[in-house]
């Protein structure tokens, strides 16, 4: 990877060269890391969406299962499921440049070089529901600039379309679409612009309205699983908050805080004096509800990156060229760790981690395709099932067999609520995957027979139960009757529609008894 060295001048075609060089090295290299990297869990899952198409699934909006469709019909190995993730994060580098050329085209392309060689980019290569979300939040933005600077009706248009469809990929956009209307509360205001927002608006609510139909014709299914299951027992976590801080800087990187250190003087009035003023809200203003729920929840690493390539255009107002290019070599040298750090781990045998107590996850990781082909001879007899949505999506991808999730599960990863129909499986022979040893006397309820067996891989060994003539009725009353009191209990404020999971298994109303939170 060419790098630009620190306070060496350069002219505007050597940083045309540079930018394409930045452009095609780190397309490939994330395409050479999405041949080494074996597929992760959520890969796999959203994979099982995608060969599933529907209007929603259970834990997101429906985005990330379309998004991903249209290229698995180019084939289905784990390198054309990270196209779309590897080409998105290479457009928005692409954005970066085009959006400020107009005022300074080699500065411009100094901040995509900066942003091409950063870890943003180049370890933005596994596909997962951040994926769409990162490249519509982006052209939405990128259109939402446009509009406030030519106050162009089509552009308004543009930006709440694909912030419309950056709410079809996960609910964080909403910190985007605060983001526009605090910058409109602040900004002047005339009747061409109150148009131009009544524009933004109308254009993404029809894919809002989308998701609330869905969701009212199913259980209000992913409404609760992101507002409610998987926020229960939240709690003041001072904890929470440093360890959120710490890693908000940690993607913001060393090399563009010690960029900022250095421009600190006068970078207010810079900012605020600047066109890409906006871009400098879209960052700040998300990171900082972020913080805000940091308090009472443990914010994941992954919920902020969509907001992260806005820091780049603001980058752009308050820094020179040399020094943005001087910033280059020392992410450069950040982001090769990283890699170097990869690399190793990939190449380190799985006997080196033998004694650790995660080593059975490590050799399901690697060596998945294995244990997939081991299954393989039950394939006839039995339904295939595993307690773990992340395990029975990737048995499911490796196998080409659906893998029923058996048992009460987690709130996460249900989209098999929608997918299994248990009464159409009584009295059938049912195959239980397990990472470690079944508990028999809970699982012996629920057939008429069973047995156990082990799968030896790679010195660890893997459990399966083999159990025989399927019971759906105690199954229903002790696990499903659960899974409906812990996942499906709507809010009174909800109306209701169809409650899926209640009138397929219990014959109630759409409209139960609920609860009153």
């Amino acid at each position: 990877m060419e790098v630009m060295p620190a306070g060496e001048a350069r002219s505007a075609e050597e940083y045309r060269r540079l930018f394409l060089w930045a452009l095609g090295g780190t397309l490939l290299l994330k395409m050479a890391l999405s041949f080494v990297v074996p597929l992760t869990n959520d890969e796999a899952y959203y994979y099982q969406q995608a060969i599933r198409p529907a209007l929603g699934y259970r834990d997101h909006p429906p985005m990330a299962a379309w998004f991903l469709y249209p290229f698995l019909l180019a084939g289905k190995t784990e390198w054309v499921i990270r196209l779309p993730a590897i080409l998105s994060s290479t457009l928005v580098g692409v954005g970066i440049y085009f959006l400020p050329r107009e005022h300074d085209a080699t500065k411009a392309r100094a901040t995509a070089i900066l942003y091409l060689v950063s870890p943003l980019n180049i370890l933005f290569f596994p596909y997962t529901s951040d994926t769409p979300l990162y490249l519509f939040s982006f052209l939405s933005a990128f259109f939402f600039y446009k509009a406030v600077r030519e106050e162009r009706y089509l552009s308004y248009i543009l930006s709440g379309a694909f912030l419309g469809l950056s709410f079809l990929s996960k609910y964080l956009a909403v910190f985007l679409g605060a983001s526009y209307a605090l910058y409109f509360l602040s900004a002047r205001k005339d009747r061409r612009r109150l148009a131009g927002i009544l524009l933004l608006v109308l254009s993404a609510a029809p894919f809002v309205a989308q998701n609330v139909f869905w969701n009212y014709t199913h259980s209000w299914a992913n409404v609760l699983f992101n507002l409610y299951n998987r926020n229960t027992g939240m709690r003041f976590d001072l904890q929470s908050v440093a360890l959120h801080v710490v890693t908000q800087l940690y993607l913001v990187t060393p090399p563009v805080l010690f960029l900022l250190y250095r421009e600190r003087k006068g970078m207010t009035e810079r900012m605020m004096g600047s066109p890409l003023l906006a871009f400098a809200v879209l960052f700040l203003v998300p990171i900082a509800m972020l913080t805000v729920l940091s308090t009472v929840k443990s914010i994941g690493v992954h919920w902020a990156v969509s907001f992260y390539p806005y820091l780049f255009l603001a980058l752009f107002a308050v820094s020179g060229t040399e020094r943005i290019a001087g910033a280059v070599q020392g992410m450069g040298v950040f982001t090769m760790a990283h890699i170097a750090i990869l690399a190793v781990l990939l190449a380190l045998p799985l006997s080196a981690w033998r004694n650790t107590r995660f080593y059975g996850d490590l050799v399901f990781f690697f060596k998945a395709p294995e244990v997939a082909a081991r299954l393989m001879a039950f394939e006839r007899e039995y339904t295939f099932s595993t307690t773990s949505y992340a395990s029975a999506a990737r048995l499911s991808y490796y196998t080409g067999n659906h893998f029923v999730v058996f048992g009460h599960g987690s709130a996460h990863g249900r989209a098999d609520d929608l997918w299994t129909d248990f009464r159409l499986l009584d009295g059938k022979n049912i195959l239980v995957f397990l990472k470690r040893m079944p508990n028999t006397r809970e699982l012996k309820l629920f057939f008429d027979s069973f047995e156990t067996g082990t799968l030896p891989v790679y010195g660890t060994q893997f459990h399966i139960l083999l159990g025989k003539g399927f019971r759906y009725k105690p199954y229903r009353d002790l696990v499903l009757r659960e899974i409906r009191d812990d996942f499906y209990a709507i809010p009174t404020f909800l109306p209701t529609g169809h409650d899926f999971f209640r009138e397929r298994y219990f014959g109630e109303p759409a409209s139960p008894p609920r609860v009153g939170y």
